[in-house]
């Protein structure tokens, strides 16, 4: 790929990546409609793993199918962006552990704001859904890579055998 080609690829990603950012700032804590908890007396928290999930799925008849839905695979898929665009913005980060840290880590912060803030709760299950979004994008990501090499490389060798 030519070096223009992959530094407008990178600006690109960067321009998406900030769109991203900013609508999930806007679901995580002013879309009231996603049940933010404005105004609430004390700050509430989640500490045990799968607690939360175990909760939303068992009771799935009484809390619908929409809001289970938003709960489990919102939190996966609101990640998965995450992890595909991180190793287009930077070379660097190219391994599923590397995107698996940061997915984690960025998860605590928006986790500990919502505590902070009162705008939601701090679940972590949250934390281990959203890292597992990152991972699934980052898997995208792979696949979608794999596919343009496949296409680059195979264009590259036609080139070379033709006369």
């Amino acid at each position: 790929m030519k070096r223009t080609t992959a530094k407008r690829i990178r600006a690109g990603a960067w321009i998406v990546f900030l769109v991203y950012l900013a609508s999930l700032i806007y679901i995580m804590f002013l879309a009231e409609r996603y049940g933010r908890l404005q105004g609430a007396d004390a700050a509430r928290f989640n500490l045990t793993p799968l607690k939360e999930i175990r909760r939303f799925l068992s009771n799935r008849a009484v809390l619908g199918g929409r809001a289970v839905f938003l709960n489990v695979a919102g939190n996966i898929l609101a990640f998965c962006p995450f992890g595909a665009i991180l190793p287009v913005m930077f070379r660097k980060i190219r391994s599923l552990g590397q995107v698996t840290v940061l997915t984690a880590v960025f998860s605590i912060c928006i986790e500990t704001v919502q505590l902070v803030t009162r705008a939601g709760v701090f679940d972590v299950d949250d934390i281990l859904l959203n890292t597992l979004g990152g991972m699934a994008g980052f898997t995208f990501f792979c696949f979608c890579d794999a596919l343009r090499r496949r296409y680059y490389y195979g264009k590259q060798t036609k080139k070379q055998h033709l006369p």
